[in-house]
Formats: C-alpha cells, structure tokens, sequence
C-alpha cells in the first residue's frame, strides 16, 4: 500500500513543529545562528496555532510612539534577540 504524499508532507510538517517546540522548550533553539532563527521565527509566525497547540506561549508586541521602530535597530540579531523574548515556555 502506498502513502499519500500529501499525507507523508502533513506528517513531516507535525515532526518538525513538535521537535522545533522541544527545542524552543529546552532552549536548545536560542543557540541557533541569526539565518536559523529567522527562519523559525518565520515559520512560527506562519504556523503560530500549531506551536500553541504544542505548548509554546507566544506573546504579541504592539508598536507605540514611545517604542523604537524596529527601522532604529542596527543589526539583525537584536531584532532576532528581542523577537525571541516575545516567545516564553510554559
């Protein structure tokens, strides 16, 4: 009997979102280079019911005119740095 290829993406999907959980639970994750945590970050945002479902917290930021824009910041990685506080662990 043959797999569904759909179905073999959908359970690969589900391994990654569960170990990328793991990792950012242990904080194994915050480890990472910038490249990688952009690219988590990324696809938390995308997927960001599925890591809640997975018990990470995420809190949301709202820009005000007292907080620096994010134009302000001079490198990637303090962008990265604070995106990654946004993120707490259960």
């Amino acid at each position: 009997m043959r797999i569904p290829n759909e179905l073999i993406g959908e359970l690969i999907d589900s391994a990654l979102t569960k170990q990328i959980a793991v990792d950012l639970i242990s904080g194994n994750l915050f480890k990472a280079d910038d490249e990688t945590l952009e690219m988590v970050l990324v696809g938390v945002w995308e997927s960001i019911d599925e890591f809640i479902a997975n018990g990470v917290i995420i809190g949301e930021a709202w820009q005000t005119d007292s907080t620096p824009s994010i134009k302000s910041w001079t490198q990637k990685s303090d962008i990265l740095s604070d995106s990654l506080r946004l993120i707490q662990i259960s």
